[in-house]
């Protein structure tokens, strides 16, 4: 119960408690607000950031996307949040090309959305629009079991978008349209030799 009065308390009306009273912001909070304006528009070089050295905590892990906003700046955090959304629409015109209701479909969209609601996350425990929560970015934070999940479930998405003989499902094709021992394994029906 404690946890849920510490959440609903985080928020004061419209916007975060962080941006109305940065002093009553948690400490990881306060830092990542003053890393991220910081860097202004443009950063201020990459490399040359001094909030990473000793000011903010976790600055390669969960607050990656702070230090690049100090040292690339707005731009540089817009380009980081562009590249995830053409990684959002590159997986989802991959996976259209799958048949509507197959588990490789299935399958594929969740592991996108995981990827992609992991950096959101991410991002939106940065600004400080949710309390701290411990999640990596995907493929910027620090740490291997991370980015071997992140590299997974790439590899998973873009296997699953593949026919087992190499080739791509087109957009506009029917299960019955597939070589008979991809349509039986799409619709469950046996194969005869």
């Amino acid at each position: 119960m404690r946890s849920a009065s510490i959440a609903v308390g985080y928020f004061d009306g419209a916007a975060p408690d962080a941006w109305i009273r940065p002093e009553h912001a948690p400490y990881q909070i306060q830092q990542s607000l003053t890393t991220l304006g910081v860097g202004g528009c443009q950063g201020t070089g990459l490399g040359r950031g001094w909030q990473k050295l000793s000011f903010l905590p976790e600055a390669n892990t969960d607050f990656v996307f702070a230090v690049i906003g100090e040292e690339l700046g707005l731009f540089g955090t817009l380009g980081v949040v562009v590249l995830w959304g053409g990684v959002f629409l590159a997986g989802d015109r991959l996976i259209r090309s799958l048949p509507t209701r197959s588990f490789e479909a299935v399958a594929a969209r969740v592991l996108l959305a995981q990827l992609v609601l992991q950096a959101a996350v991410n991002v939106a425990v940065v600004t400080s629009l949710v309390p701290p929560k411990g999640i990596p970015h995907p493929f910027l934070s620090y740490g291997g079991s991370s980015l071997v999940v992140s590299c997974l479930t790439i590899g998973l998405i873009i296997s699953m978008t593949r026919l087992p003989d190499g080739g791509e499902i087109e957009e506009n094709m029917d299960v019955h349209d597939l070589p008979s021992a991809t349509a039986s394994a799409v619709t469950g029906d046996a194969v005869s030799p």
